[in-house]
């Protein structure tokens, strides 16, 4: 994880500091949909297919491929050559620069006046950008907006949630949050357009001149949390969140980052996010707090899913207590 410490260390790249940058003149009505791969070449391909085959409005399609081998840019390669009339454009980075620096490479190359940051391991339902980009224009005051999210088998997965603080996340580690529902909405059907306070990053839309307006993501959050800071900032200044379920994306969730290989380093970088959200949001009071809250969780799972493992002898759980681990004994998750 050094890569992803020196990450967390660094300010953010000079694209997106202090005054924010004058964006290129964007093309009107263009969406640019940027897509951020990590080892994704079992699943980029029918992301593509699914932009060429559903959008209706003009759209482009940026690619950064954060990938340690070409197997992800081979596949964006082919798609290319046989699909000429949607122009794809491939940049491979030399090392996993993480997600939000990711998003905001593609934004770089972006050219339309609308950005559609999409994981690469979603599917489109349906025309998702023409709608998200009428619902925009139509509401002025709404900042960014977010679909409905699927699973493959096709229920919906309730992806809003309230903005987090100590209480919400005490109640989000401790499974009480089930009940309440004050962190996850999980007492919102996810049927109606509503305002919230953050949608899922793994479909977000904006405007390109808010996006940079706002200077783009934070590339201090190597991943997690980038989107709910993003959004955090918007409603700061003045403008809205909206769910919008009449756009729907299938997400297969994790394919990057919850396979045995990852998922250790996933679980302890989610709360290194975590903790950077509350240290630029909050006071030193509530950083300590959910630092102990960290620590508390760290051993409580570390030593449950150390037992399941022992039962189980699934890799998955060993892994995951092994990440538990690190946040549970590492400074690095304090203050």
């Amino acid at each position: 994880m050094k890569e992803t410490d020196d990450m967390l260390m660094d300010c953010q790249s000079s694209r997106f500091t202090a005054a924010a940058p004058i964006p290129p003149e964007p093309e009107q009505s263009l969406v640019s949909i940027v897509i951020v791969a990590y080892h994704n070449e079992a699943n980029v391909l029918p992301c593509l297919a699914s932009i060429d085959r559903e959008s209706l409005c003009k759209v482009e399609v940026v690619v950064v491929d954060n990938s340690t081998n070409d197997l992800t840019a081979r596949q964006v390669e082919g798609f290319i050559k046989t699909h000429p009339c949607l122009r794809v454009v491939l940049l491979p980075q030399k090392t996993n620069v993480g997600f939000a620096r990711g998003c905001n490479l593609g934004a770089d190359a972006a050219k339309g006046e609308f950005l559609l940051f999409l994981n690469p391991d979603t599917v489109l339902k349906n025309d998702a950008p023409s709608l998200m980009k009428n619902f925009l224009n139509n509401h002025p005051e709404a900042g960014l907006v977010g679909p409905q999210i699927l699973n493959p088998d096709g229920k919906i997965v309730k992806t809003c949630r309230s903005l987090p603080d100590c209480i919400r996340i005490f109640l989000d580690m401790t499974g009480l949050d089930r009940l309440f529902g004050a962190y996850r909405l999980l007492h919102f059907s996810h049927r109606e357009t509503r305002r919230v306070d953050q949608v899922i990053g793994a479909a977000f839309f904006v405007r390109t001149a808010l996006f940079f307006e706002m200077g783009g993501f934070d590339e201090r959050f190597f991943i997690y949390f980038e989107e709910v800071d993003f959004c955090k900032r918007l409603l700061n200044a003045g403008l809205q969140v909206w769910f919008y379920p009449k756009a729907r994306v299938e997400h297969i969730a994790g394919a990057s980052t919850e396979s045995v290989d990852h998922v250790s380093d996933m679980v302890a970088q989610l709360r290194r996010s975590r903790l950077l959200y509350f240290k630029k949001h909050f006071p030193l009071w509530a950083c300590l707090v959910l630092a102990a809250e960290n620590r508390v969780e760290g051993i409580a799972k570390s030593i449950f899913l150390a037992f399941l493992h022992g039962l189980t002898k699934q890799p998955l759980h060993r892994e995951k207590a092994r990440g538990f681990r690190r946040v549970a004994l590492c400074p690095k998750y304090s203050p």
